[in-house]
């Protein structure tokens, strides 16, 4: 079973993000009362796939996901991202 079938099987409405390289930027799965399941990507994991596999430097990887991803709204289920600071 792949994480994308997991996920499936969970709830077929999650919202991935396009691109199965993105994946391996998966954490898991974000619940709590009240609000839909959202699946939660690692920041730092998304921009890695954007320099990889989408040939950006680290700037372009930045500002290409606070405008196309992070906070794109793409309904209840929208993805969420873990952002951990360098303390």
């Amino acid at each position: 079973m792949t994480l994308r079938d997991w996920l499936a099987c969970r709830d077929p409405e999650l919202i991935l993000l396009d691109g199965e390289e993105f994946d391996a930027a998966i954490v898991g799965v974000v619940s709590g009362s009240g609000m839909e399941d959202r699946v939660l990507y690692s920041q730092d994991g998304v921009l890695q796939v954007l320099r990889d596999h989408h040939g950006m430097d680290h700037l372009e990887a930045v500002e290409w996901f606070d405008h196309n991803i992070g906070y794109a709204f793409v309904g209840d289920k929208s993805p969420a991202f873990l952002e951990k600071p360098d303390l």
